[in-house]
């Protein structure tokens, strides 16, 4: 699992009691805001995973999707490490 700093640490925390099965957990951290709390629209890895993904079965844990773009840059950039299977789960999804 990665979870998707600083938003989803709670909904992981509540997640991880619910699961019955060994997993490893990784944080990254990303920014898509400016000095404000507008989006400058461009997205970026602030803190990276630690370990190495490729050929594991990866879920990405987020608080929240907005618009979505956040979300999409991160399966796409973690998609180039070549996991095994890369999911997303989240607990709300603003329409």
């Amino acid at each position: 699992m990665i979870a998707v700093l600083k938003g989803s640490f709670v909904f992981l925390a509540d997640l991880i009691r619910q699961l019955d099965f060994p997993l490893e957990i990784e944080f990254a951290q990303l920014s898509s805001y400016g000095r404000g709390k507008e989006s400058a629209g461009k997205i970026k890895v602030v803190q990276d995973v630690r370990s190495d993904i490729k050929g594991r079965h990866v879920l990405v844990v987020e608080d929240i999707i907005d618009t979505g773009l956040t979300a999409a840059f991160f399966l796409d950039y973690l998609g180039k490490k070549k996991p095994a299977s890369l999911k997303l789960c989240s607990l709300t999804d603003k329409p």
